[in-house]
């Protein structure tokens, strides 16, 4: 017998009133059900898709769990330790067992099945009890409105009048409208971003927030409200006209341009839950109306993820994340991700990614959603090499900026750089970290040590946690509340695309980038920028150039040189140089070494004056500013655990202006031989020979010259690398030798061969 309810405890239907964001340019198309997720004509390939011997368990599973016993009645709120911590009696698995409900009723059209569906989130309306829940409760909430949505659609058939208007009611009352009832601003575990304890960040109706950058970009827009706009727009198109107008008005040109990018701005770890709303809205708006709303660089953004993937199968570390390697990356929201692109793109790529961690396409235990992806992507053929169409080179000119470079795919000991000048920052998860680099050979040789254990914390956030540059002015020592480092600019969200563009979030020019991929495999990358504008007024100038170069060495197969120019508004102010640690490093005079297990990096400081190399770790000293530990706070990942600390490298004082050259080579860990590193220098010019490699950085850039004249030391052919040279024709003479070159403005490099000896650069 079913359960009886009285329509008048759901409360009132409360409009939304005229939208905010003008009209939506798009609408359901009425009585058409289901039309969330998936439509009546999708239902047979759904049905075909689980009969599939691949998805026979995920199958078991969501017919196993629709045959749950499930009333929906919540208990009595009480306190959570783990999970979802605090005051609530949210239940996450009841919302999954009700939503398999709904599901196999659409989907096989067991009736009795369906109305379990409606009666359980009918109750779980009724007896939810969110007094607060640790942070982002609006997730939970969200969560609860997301899978109404899906019983309203999927099984509206069976739906009363009187039921829809209690489910539509229900969902405003107690989902998205109004506080949750009680602050707990005592409690020591209470932490809400907002200060304020609204259901819905966004609020209702959903005009609160940024639509390009925070939880307001997150999934309450684009999949919470809008799953209820497509659920009720037959009886309440009230929902739509509000909601979809501000996400096709709003969120559609906002997101397409933060695509236009190719990457993931937040970094890999939260890049990944960003996209994965902004792809479910994708998928659902293509089953509407058979077409994406997003542009197709929405598909280069999650293949460009794959680039972040080290010769170990980890992750390059960028943004906020907690663990230190990202190793479970793949198999969670990149796999998913990567799972939903192939299915609104129909992808090979993407779906040979997802194989790699998940050979049945779903899992075992598999969403119902998994299982709409599924029946798109079952007879697409994946590629047989999961990397096919990637070049070991990948290079992200537009607001990232940033070159993620190795020596080739599929080989352990491959080694691999990741080089990042920056353009525009997004803030937020972003870090302070213009012009930083990290190096892998076998393991992280010298990495990102920033471990995400809050939103903006003042040490895992900014520069001095990177490999980065700082510039201290002594007058602002003590500020920050003693945590002031010299480190760039902290950045808060850009709210939308004028203050993306016009705010503070402008942290880097280029100056030139280069690479080169020799028989399928990486030869050298090079990148170079100004990045002053991450920093305040200290820093007038700072020119960092990278450049990597793949060697045919196995003894030493990555020679890495990392030039800086740095102009402080006064002589006074410390600079210093970055290089973090894992284990404690060895010093000697200008050379320091790093050991991380098998392998070692190497590195040589060359500078006109002298510097000062100093060591700062260990126990309890890992993360320290101005010789204070900096306590690691909320998210404790303990990833920071395994880190000693950090080298800092920094000229004398007194020089307004001074130019740095770190040449470092990584070998094995055991091998006790190593090249040496001869600088040569003139006014104009630093640079350095090894390997039979001739580096050569020109200084002032800013103002360039029309010739250049430097003794490089060696004997024998060189590869001869050139920093800095201005766009236009270029006559290289060296030892005899002439070579012309062609130098374009977006590279501003030049590499050839020649002896060594007296080098004559004149343009023209």
């Amino acid at each position: 017998m079913r359960k009886q309810f009285n329509t008048l405890d759901f409360g009132p239907i409360i409009p939304m009133g005229p939208s905010d964001y003008g009209k939506a340019p798009a609408f359901p198309r009425p009585g058409e059900h289901p039309r969330l997720m998936f439509t009546k004509d999708m239902i047979p390939n759904i049905q075909k898709a689980l009969e599939d011997s691949r998805l026979a368990k995920a199958k078991k599973s969501i017919l196993e769990k629709s045959a749950m016993e499930c009333d929906g009645i919540l208990p009595t709120p009480y306190y959570h330790e783990t999970g979802n911590k605090g005051l609530h009696n949210y239940n996450r698995v009841m919302l999954e067992i009700i939503q398999a409900k709904a599901f196999v009723y659409a989907i096989y059209g067991d009736k009795e099945i369906g109305y379990q569906a409606i009666d359980a989130i009918q109750s779980y309306l009724l007896t939810i009890n969110i007094r607060f829940i640790y942070q982002d409760q609006c997730r939970a909430f969200g969560n609860i409105a997301y899978v109404v949505a899906c019983v309203y659609d999927w099984c509206y058939d069976l739906l009363t009048d009187d039921e829809k208007r209690s489910l539509r009611a229900g969902t405003i009352n107690y989902t998205v409208a109004g506080d949750s009832g009680l602050l707990q601003n005592d409690d020591p575990l209470f932490h809400n971003y907002t200060k304020v304890m609204r259901k819905m960040e966004i609020g209702y109706p959903p005009k609160l927030g940024s639509s390009f950058m925070g939880h307001g970009a997150e999934a309450q827009m684009t999949k919470h409200y809008m799953a209820g706009a497509i659920a009720f727009y037959d009886e309440d198109d009230d929902w739509w006209e509000y909601v979809a107008a501000r996400y096709f008005n709003g969120f559609i040109p906002e997101r397409n341009a933060l695509f236009e990018c190719k990457g993931l701005t937040q970094g890999i770890h939260y890049g990944n839950v960003r996209q994965a709303a902004d792809m479910w809205g994708a998928f659902t708006h293509k089953v509407l109306f058979g077409k994406n709303p997003h542009n197709d660089t929405m598909l280069e953004v999650t293949k460009s993820a794959w680039y972040m993937e080290l010769p170990n199968e980890y992750f390059w570390s960028d943004g906020d994340n907690p663990p230190k390697d990202m190793r479970d990356i793949s198999s969670g929201a990149l796999s998913l991700n990567s799972l939903i692109m192939a299915a609104i793109y129909k992808d090979r790529t993407l779906l040979s990614q997802r194989l790699w961690k998940a050979p049945n396409i779903i899992g075992d235990d598999a969403s119902p959603e998994e299982i709409i992806y599924a029946a798109e992507v079952l007879d697409i053929l994946p590629l047989e090499n999961r990397h096919e169409g990637y070049p070991p080179i990948c290079h992200t000119p537009l607001y990232l900026n940033r070159m993620v470079a190795r020596r080739e795919w599929d080989t352990p000991d491959s080694p691999a750089v990741y080089m990042k000048i920056g353009d525009l920052s997004t803030g937020n998860h972003e870090h302070s970290d213009a012009g930083t680099f990290q190096i892998f050979y076998k393991d992280f040789l010298t990495r990102d040590s920033g471990i995400y254990d809050w939103c903006g914390c003042l040490y895992s956030a900014v520069t001095v946690a990177h490999n980065g540059v700082t510039v201290f002015n002594p007058e602002k020592a003590g500020t920050m509340d003693g945590l002031y480092s010299g480190s760039q600019r902290f950045l808060y969200n850009a709210q939308d695309l004028d203050d993306w563009h016009s705010g503070p979030y402008h942290i880097g020019d280029s100056e030139g980038a280069s690479y080169a991929i020799k028989n399928g495999k990486g030869d050298y990358a090079y990148i170079a920028g100004n990045i002053a504008p991450a920093y305040d007024e200290d820093v007038e100038y700072l020119s960092r150039r990278m450049l990597s170069i793949f060697t045919e060495s196995k003894e030493f197969p990555l020679i890495f040189a990392c030039y800086d120019r740095i102009t402080a508004a006064s002589g006074d102010f410390k600079k210093s140089i970055l290089l973090h640690a894992d284990h404690e490093p060895k010093i000697d005079g200008s050379q320091v070494t790093l050991i991380n297990g098998e392998a070692k990096l190497v590195a040589n400081y060359l500078s006109e004056g002298n510097l000062d190399i100093v060591g700062i770790g260990g126990e309890n000293n890992n993360r320290v500013i101005n010789g204070k530990q900096v306590p690691v706070n909320k998210f404790n990942a303990n990833g920071w655990l395994s880190l000693w600390g950090r080298v800092e490298v920094s000229p004398e004082l007194g020089n307004k202006t001074d130019d740095v050259l770190a040449v470092m080579l990584a070998t094995d860990a055991e091998n006790e031989f190593a090249h040496e590193v001869k600088k040569f220098s003139t006014d104009k010019i630093l640079g350095a020979t090894v390997m039979n490699n001739a580096l050569i950085f020109i200084k002032d850039i800013s103002c360039p010259e029309d010739i250049y004249e430097i003794s490089v030391c060696g004997d024998g052919e060189m590869t001869y690398y050139i920093s800095g040279l201005s766009a236009g024709k270029w006559t290289a003479e060296a030892s005899g030798k002439t070579v012309e070159l062609n130098v374009s403005e977006e590279e501003r490099f030049a590499r050839f061969t020649a002896k060594g000896g007296l080098l004559t650069l004149k343009k023209g």
